[in-house]
């Protein structure tokens, strides 16, 4: 077997990869073109983090065997893939925050401060553009953003990126777990009403039990898999590299798949569909007219033009 061509592994991982940038835009995109979908700004920032995490692994896509991959994409890519934990986990945490206080909201009749909704979508996007300065200007070794030993992706050698990366993913845990048990507690002393109040038709979709359960077990997954992130990043074994790194492109996929429910795309779907047979009936229906019109213009027309 030729030493260049790419192993079972790396065709793995890039085709997770890409499955997960797909399903990430499709869950995306409803809520861009349909009005009927609404979504908060933190739910948006929430997925797009995923989306470009996703995006983050296939910069070296057919560099992944034989020489090194050009410095300017290896650099830039590991300097994403040190950035976007981070950038993922504070999404997350904000995401759930906002959440909480939705609840709140709905429950107390409170309103949520305009102040705490700019930070919870600002600090997340700041975050990472400072996290990918950091890691491009601390990287002035050209030898260290190197391939990782399976050539999935690249890699900061010698560095403090992960380091802090690390450290963020550590503080955003901190903030979104007793956040969990906050939100749970609220959810479960206040089953009663909510669960009347989700049978009726002007219920926020937010405020539906089964939702917020699914989110906050997986803001839990984010936890563990963005952590693992920074383990294989730093990890000196190749086996254990090999076998979490095919784990890394499925948390954007479940991302997607608890965020951006079938529900969605088959209401846009069907949307469009009624506005297509709308606007097929609306051009029947003035054919018909025009049609008729025109017979009644020639009837009229014979009328007068009858020889006496």
């Amino acid at each position: 077997m030729d030493s260049s061509s790419p192993s079972t592994t790396i065709v793995i991982f890039n085709i997770l990869s890409f499955l997960a940038i797909v399903l990430v835009c499709l869950a995306i995109l409803p809520p861009l073109f349909s009005s009927q979908i609404k979504r908060s700004s933190t739910w948006f920032i929430h997925l797009i983090s995923w989306l470009v995490y996703s995006i983050s692994f296939v910069f070296i896509i057919g560099q992944q065997t034989g020489p090194e991959p050009e410095f300017g994409a290896c650099l830039f890519q590991a300097s994403l893939i040190y950035s976007t934990p981070p950038f993922c986990a504070f999404a997350a945490t904000f995401f759930l925050a906002e959440f909480y206080l939705q609840i709140r909201s709905f429950l107390y009749g409170s309103h949520i401060n305009k102040v705490w909704r700019r930070f919870f979508n600002l600090f997340p996007v700041v975050l990472f553009a400072c996290l990918i300065c950091f890691a491009l200007v601390s990287t002035q070794d050209a030898s260290s953003p190197q391939r990782i030993e399976s050539g999935l992706f690249c890699h900061i050698v010698h560095g403090p990126q992960y380091i802090v990366s690390a450290v963020l993913i550590i503080i955003a845990a901190a903030i979104m777990i007793p956040l969990q048990v906050v939100t749970f507690r609220l959810l479960y002393r206040n089953r009663s009403t909510l669960k009347e109040q989700t049978s009726t038709d002007n219920t926020p979709a937010t405020i539906s039990i089964s939702v917020s359960i699914r989110m906050m077990l997986f803001t839990l997954i984010v936890g563990i898999g963005i952590g693992l992130t920074i383990l294989v990043t730093s990890s000196e074994s190749n086996d254990a590299s090999r076998i979490g790194s095919l784990l890394l492109p499925t948390l954007p996929i479940l991302s997607a798949i608890s965020f951006g429910t079938q529900t969605d795309v088959f209401r846009l779907q069907r949307k469009s569909q009624i506005e297509t047979h709308d606007d097929d009936r609306m051009e029947k229906d003035s054919a018909w007219f025009t049609s008729n019109a025109n017979w009644m213009k020639l009837d009229l027309y014979r009328k007068e033009n009858r020889p006496t």
